[in-house]
């Protein structure tokens, strides 16, 4: 099989995709160097969806392994086990905009995998991560809408730096991560130190343009190493089972979502269900799994619909105004602190216990050990 490179500045270090070399069998695979950080990320895509599935199982996981940094786990236990809380975020923060890529409809098993094989104190993997998982779904046939790439934007004496060191990051007064097309950004998650509006807005400009390195990078991969699109095919519409479930209960259901009382609105809404199951219901040509999903649409269609009109919502708020929060604190009598916080129905009891610096957490992360005082 033959090995394809691409090579491209990326702020203050260079980085290539290779694909061709490891991790053959999977359907998409990239080694991703920046700096002295290397991240395998392979993505596996299923040839046909579950019978019965109605949406798209997509699984992405970001791995860091001590021995990446020459490190052994320390403690009593060597053997490294689930998932850090900075893995699982770094996942959410790579499966937030691959995502919306796929297009509606597509219902196959994907799963992206990131390692983190090798890894410079001065880059973190999180961006290697997500332009690996960008490249090789790319690479996979996976019908995907677009090529994405991501970049870390920080804010240094008054001057954006694209994908700064970890240690300039301690001097930024900005931490930002971007990612997107070479159309629109689709997702922006940030850290700041009481910065602007129109800062904020030009880091996010800023990170944008920048990615569109990487993005035609990733492009003329995918060129070269791609396999072919995989034929797929799209669940089958019903436009007129969907028209006759709207003629016959888009006004009960109108009418539901005007109840205010949560508990009696879901009581009035399986009524419909069940009043919609019985009524369009055919044996297996039209199961009550179809009708339920096509009624749940048709929910979503009201309920938006009336929002983006004008119309007042469920509370009777219009869109402007928000819903009210009371507080009350002191709740318990022997904690340290307590509040309840209630918001409409949602509430949530707040509890808050001080120790001494004896009682910071010690993280052994693969980057080295750490105290956390707020846990």
């Amino acid at each position: 099989m033959a090995v394809f490179t691409e090579r491209f500045d990326y702020g203050r270090h260079s980085v290539t995709l290779t694909t061709g070399e490891i991790a053959r069998q999977a359907s998409g695979a990239v080694m991703v160097q920046m700096g002295d950080t290397v991240v395998l990320v392979t993505a596996v895509v299923a040839a046909a969806p579950e019978v019965g599935q109605d949406f798209l199982p997509l699984t992405v996981e970001y791995q860091e392994k001590f021995y990446a940094a020459g490190r052994i786990p320390g403690g009593f236990f060597k053997r490294e086990g689930r998932s850090t809380e900075a893995e699982t975020l770094i996942a959410r923060l790579i499966d937030r905009p691959l995502r919306p890529l796929f297009p509606k409809g597509f219902y196959n098993e994907v799963q992206v995998i990131a390692q983190v094989l090798s890894l410079d104190p001065e880059v973190d993997g999180e961006i290697p991560a997500l332009l690996g998982a960008s490249a090789a779904l790319a690479l996979s046939g996976v019908p995907f809408e677009a090529h994405l790439a991501g970049a870390r934007v920080g804010y240094i004496e008054n001057a954006f730096v694209l994908n700064p060191t970890c240690s300039e990051m301690t001097n930024s007064t900005l931490d930002l991560v971007i990612a997107g097309t070479e159309d629109a950004v689709f997702m922006v998650e940030s850290e700041a130190s009481e910065l602007p509006e129109s800062t904020m807005l030009d880091a996010v400009m800023f990170g944008h343009q920048a990615a569109q390195t990487a993005i035609a990078a990733i492009t003329r991969l995918a060129a070269n190493a791609a396999r072919p699109v995989m034929a797929w095919a799209p669940p089958i519409e019903h436009p007129q089972l969907a028209a006759r479930l709207r003629a016959s209960f888009a006004v009960s259901v109108a009418e539901t979502y005007q109840i205010p009382e949560k508990e009696l609105r879901y009581r009035r809404l399986n009524e419909l269900r069940a009043e919609a199951i019985a009524q369009f219901v055919e044996g297996e040509t039209t199961p009550a799994k179809l009708v339920a999903g096509l009624l749940e649409e048709l929910e979503s269609s009201i309920v938006r619909t009336r929002i983006l009109d004008g119309e007042v919502r469920i509370d009777g708020r219009d869109t402007k105004t928000i819903r009210p929060i009371t507080v009350r604190t002191g709740v318990l009598p022997r904690v340290h602190g307590s509040a309840l916080f209630t918001r409409g129905e949602t509430q949530a009891l707040v509890v808050t216990t001080l120790g001494s610096s004896r009682d910071a957490q010690l993280i052994d992360a693969v980057v080295g050990e750490r105290k956390e005082s707020f846990i």
